[in-house]
């Protein structure tokens, strides 16, 4: 079986061969005479011939006798253009004049050339069919496969260097060539650039990269839903007409005969914090600040956020078909590694996540690396260092750079500001200019954020840009507690407990989360007793 690297290789060898011999066999005549052809005016004997060995020599296959399929195909296919270049050198040898320059010895080799168009004719048959076999046998989509190649590269590093020299020769090699020669050898380019572009990847990212993210407790299958409720103007009204219809059925604030109804001014507020938010995702621009108390949520609403395929849905509005949008996102973790809780490790992971689904932009974003890892030779190939500044820049670059801007929309989704460590001199409220001033730096990139009500953000970012999670979260935590404490729906005082948790919350759903945990059927004793 041939490896990945061979096959592309030898395939390469193949098309680059055929394509080349054609024009050789039917431009023999008028290249040995002088005369501009099929190998065009540049193209002299000695080059032909030289080219034509260089040529030759790629295509010695390995023994195929125990191959099967493909790769039995592929050798034999080679072993028969190994032959036809022989021939061909022969015919190219039989045509050379003995003396270039002399008139007499040009005519000869002329008539000698028509003497063996046969020849000639039986060889571009013989090309022909190879041409055709080529089409018949070579799969582009499995000899080709980039994934294939780089895994097979990834376990074989020596083979790196390999198929950059065939990337390298095959480009110098042939003048003029046919479209899947330049197929082959674009693919060849694009295994070693993944393999550059994962040794890169590797190097921006870190232990714990995803820790936070995962370990942060999904939202509850029936709250947050109505972020995106497109019937939540129609609930506004109806709850509006049945309060108008009987305004007294109401106990602290719930209706009595629906109680997972909220009151009119929760209502209302939901509403209006709800089209801010969608706005802002299909249109807005600059910074959207969830706030909250500690322990209202603001992880889980940020992780839902995040991930919604809603939230995609409406930022691809924002990018208007013009742009490709590219969202990432990262979590500040105060108990994590130095990393997990710095504007170093906010930049080292989106830059991550962004070159990874758009690892094109990594020569934009770092040229000074990119350009040292192209060069390298294979026993110098290492993970590259990127060091903090370099990281630092190419996050900059990577929100001011023009010729990106004018491609791409940045949306990055940014959790935990409190949590972020002072470094040295740069501390919290730094953090928050420096998100603005990313923003300002271009029109195409945008953050949602959240922290608790510090004055560092609470002063930095716009109000009108402001979701307070705490006021809005009252029926997403009555629904919580509702299913928590489902199996004692049947017992007195259920609905008294249940609102008396919803009210003295107050928005933080951690609280909650420990108070059901201690909920045992003599609460709801206790409570209609009292």
């Amino acid at each position: 079986m041939l490896d990945p690297v061979t096959a592309i290789g030898l395939a390469s060898a193949i098309v680059a061969f055929v394509d080349f011999g054609y024009k050789v066999v039917k431009g023999a005549a008028e290249m040995y005479n002088g005369v501009d052809g099929a190998l065009g005016e540049n193209m002299t004997r000695e080059a032909v011939v030289k080219q034509m060995m260089s040529l030759s020599a790629r295509l010695q296959s390995p023994d195929s006798s125990h191959m099967v399929g493909q790769d039995r195909a592929l050798c034999v296919l080679s072993s028969e253009c190994h032959k036809i270049s022989s021939d061909l050198l022969r015919l190219l040898e039989s045509l050379r004049p003995a003396k270039p320059n002399s008139k007499s010895h040009s005519l000869r080799a002329s008539l000698k050339a028509k003497i063996k168009d046969s020849e000639r004719r039986d060889l571009e048959k013989r090309l022909d069919s190879c041409r055709a076999q080529l089409a018949l046998h070579l799969n582009f989509a499995n000899i080709a496969s980039v994934d294939k190649l780089s895994e097979y590269v990834r376990g074989n590093p020596e083979a790196l260097s390999a198929l950059q020299n065939q990337v390298s020769e095959l480009s110098t090699l042939v003048c003029a060539m046919g479209l899947a020669t330049q197929q082959l050898i674009a693919t060849q380019r694009r295994s070693v650039d993944k393999i550059l572009y994962d040794s890169i990847l590797e190097s921006l990212a870190f232990g714990g990269l995803r820790h936070r993210e995962d370990n942060i407790m999904e939202a509850h299958d029936k709250t947050l839903q109505w972020i995106f409720d497109n019937t939540a103007r129609e609930k506004h009204d109806s709850l509006l007409k049945k309060h108008a219809a009987s305004p007294g059925d109401e106990y602290n604030g719930f209706y009595r005969h629906e109680r997972g109804e909220i009151t009119v001014e929760d209502s209302a507020l939901r509403l209006q914090e709800q089209k801010k938010l969608l706005n802002w995702l299909s249109s807005g621009s600059g910074i959207f600040h969830v706030s909250g108390k500690m322990g209202a949520g603001k992880s889980t609403f940020m992780k839902f956020l995040g991930m919604h395929s809603e939230t995609r849905k409406r930022l691809k509005e924002w990018a208007a078909g013009e742009y490709e949008l590219v969202v990432a996102s990262f979590y500040f973790w105060r108990v994590g590694s130095p990393l997990q809780k710095s504007l170093a490790g906010l930049c080292r992971s989106l830059l991550h996540d962004v070159l990874k689904a758009h690892p094109d932009l990594i020569p934009d974003v770092f040229p000074d690396t990119w350009k040292t890892a192209v060069q390298a030779s294979l026993t110098e190939q290492v993970r590259p260092e990127i060091r903090e500044a370099e990281v630092r820049e190419a996050f900059s670059r990577l929100v001011s750079n023009i010729s990106l801007r004018t491609k791409h929309r940045f949306c990055f989704f940014i959790d935990g500001l409190d949590e972020y460590e002072t470094t040295g001199s740069f501390d919290a409220a730094d953090m928050a200019n420096q998100l603005n001033a990313w923003t300002l730096a271009s029109g195409n990139i945008k953050f949602c954020v959240s922290s608790r009500e510090h004055n560092e953000f609470m002063g930095a970012f716009p109000s009108a840009q402001r979701l307070r999670l705490h006021e809005v979260t009252r029926l997403d935590i009555q629904l919580f507690v509702q299913e928590r404490l489902s199996d004692y729906k049947s017992l007195d005082g259920y609905w008294d407990v249940v609102h008396s948790i919803v009210d003295k919350a107050a928005g933080v759903f951690i609280w909650v989360s420990t108070v059901v945990q201690r909920i045992s059927p003599m609460s709801f004793s206790s409570s209609t007793s009292t």
